[in-house]
């Protein structure tokens, strides 16, 4: 009865233990700023920073290398700092219409009540 009873105790222990050891591996890592986790393939898991890219070499699953993605991310801030500037001179140019439209205005209004007293 004794050797039944710590038998049991120690499978209750050892299921025990490898449930709370499968929960702790389930539980999300905290990831760095910036970066993401991608799944490579269907059980490889890479930390890479947000937004890279990947591409099929035969067989193979390529991440870019470092430079590629630090090219290809200077070069889609440029492109949208080009986007950015031209929005802000569109925007420039109608501003200064509506001030010219205001001006305007406020000239015919003097106008009109320097008539109404005369």
């Amino acid at each position: 009865m004794g050797k039944r009873l710590i038998l049991i105790s120690l499978i209750f222990i050892i299921t025990f233990y490898l449930s709370a050891q499968a929960q702790e591996d389930k539980k999300e890592e905290a990831l760095p700023s910036g970066m993401e986790k991608m799944k490579v393939g269907r059980t490889t898991e890479l930390v890479v920073p947000v937004g890279t890219k990947t591409y099929k070499k035969g067989d193979l699953v390529v991440l870019e290398s470092a430079g590629e993605y630090v090219a290809r991310r200077f070069a889609e801030m440029e492109e949208r700092l080009l986007r950015i500037e031209a929005r802000e001179e569109e925007l420039a140019e109608k501003i200064e219409k509506i001030d010219a439209m205001f001006i305007q205005i406020q000239q015919e209004l003097l106008n009109s009540t320097k008539e109404q007293e005369e």
